[in-house]
């Protein structure tokens, strides 16, 4: 495939990123050039984490967006999101396909709706180390034209590419978390409950939700959610 002028150019400031929010910011480039208004990097869970939701990891959403997207396991129940994560093609989705105004999904797509957003391109993309993920953009635009859709792809897979790295670059410090708050986080992350994680651990609910509440503080989070998606991002946790 050849590659355009506009692809070597968007692929090329994604490269040039020395940290997360430089490339967040290319990634926004990406997003503004193939007009759409906003872009999710979601991670899916593992195969051995069938239960576990995915999770949020880096978005140009506001924050408030982002909550209402993962409150009550709503991504767990997008239609877009299950599509996604058994196919390898691109998935276009809609605010006017009935299954995602139902359930748990109503407030995330009120949010969406009340920011512009009608409808998206879901585009499944694997890290270098098998890791799943789903690059979201969304906006209010016609589908691509398939030499824009076939561009879009490739820099995706790019922008991974240099996310791993960037990933693997912030990691090597000392963790901020201690042993038994890491165990803790990973067994959220697979969608365990306090109680479950005290009983596989072998310590109280009350001691599992001591380190959860120390985890949040020292990484300046405001719920689970968040957590699980920050230490992901700091490579705290695979």
């Amino acid at each position: 495939m050849v590659k355009t002028e506009r692809q070597a150019r968007l692929c090329s400031d994604l490269s040039a990123a020395a940290d997360k929010s430089q490339w967040l910011e290319a990634l926004r480039e990406v997003m503004r050039a193939f007009g759409y208004a906003y872009v999710t990097l979601l991670r899916l869970p593992g195969g051995q984490n069938a239960y576990a939701l995915p999770t949020v990891v880096e978005s140009s959403l506001p924050i408030w967006v982002v909550n209402a997207m993962t409150r009550d396991g709503a991504l767990g129940d997008c239609p877009v999101i299950k599509r996604g994560a058994s196919s390898m093609m691109p998935q276009y989705w809609s605010l006017q396909d009935p299954d995602i105004a139902c359930g748990p999904l109503v407030d995330a797509a009120d949010s969406l709706s009340s920011m512009g957003i009608t409808s998206g391109l879901m585009v499944p993309v694997h890290g270098m180390y098998g890791n799943r993920h789903l690059m979201n953009f969304a906006g209010d635009r016609d589908l691509l034209p398939q030499a824009a859709l076939n561009e879009l792809g490739m820099i995706v897979l790019h922008a991974l590419e240099v996310y791993d790295r960037l990933c693997r670059t912030n990691s090597k410090g000392p963790s901020p978390l201690t042993k038994r708050e890491l165990d803790v986080v990973r067994w959220t992350a697979q969608g365990k409950t306090s109680v479950e994680i005290a009983e596989l651990l072998s310590i109280s609910e009350h001691t599992v939700n001591a380190y959860m509440n120390n985890a949040i503080r020292k990484l300046d989070c405001v719920n689970r959610t968040q957590l699980v998606a920050k230490t992901i991002r700091l490579g705290l946790i695979d």
